[in-house]
């Protein structure tokens, strides 16, 4: 998640106020590979991790976002929280952002 490479900012949850939606948020690194993490509800947390690259494009410093509309993941969200999971199995909080 801190990795320059992958990540120019960290990865957020943007709050969409005008529409109550959410999505993770980044903005690509240095390496400009395409890539969309994945999603998970684990014991009533959302957990996002990297899971493959691409070669095909190059993306450095572009925005991207998943949405998260599975009404399970969103009551993760609410009430467990977003994590960011790193390879080494260390979660991260994602902090809440409004847009």
């Amino acid at each position: 998640m801190n990795n320059k490479a992958y990540f120019s900012a960290s990865p957020h949850i943007g709050v969409h106020t005008n529409t109550t939606t959410y999505g993770l948020r980044w903005q690509y690194g240095t390496m400009g590979f395409y890539f969309q993490p994945g999603a998970k509800v684990v014991s009533g947390q959302l957990l996002f991790s990297l899971q493959a690259t691409s070669l095909s494009a190059s993306l450095s410093g572009r925005y991207a976002e998943v949405p998260i509309a599975d009404p399970t993941q969103i009551r993760a969200l609410l009430t467990g929280g977003a994590f960011w999971l790193e390879p080494d199995g260390r979660k991260i909080r994602l902090a809440l952002t409004n847009l």
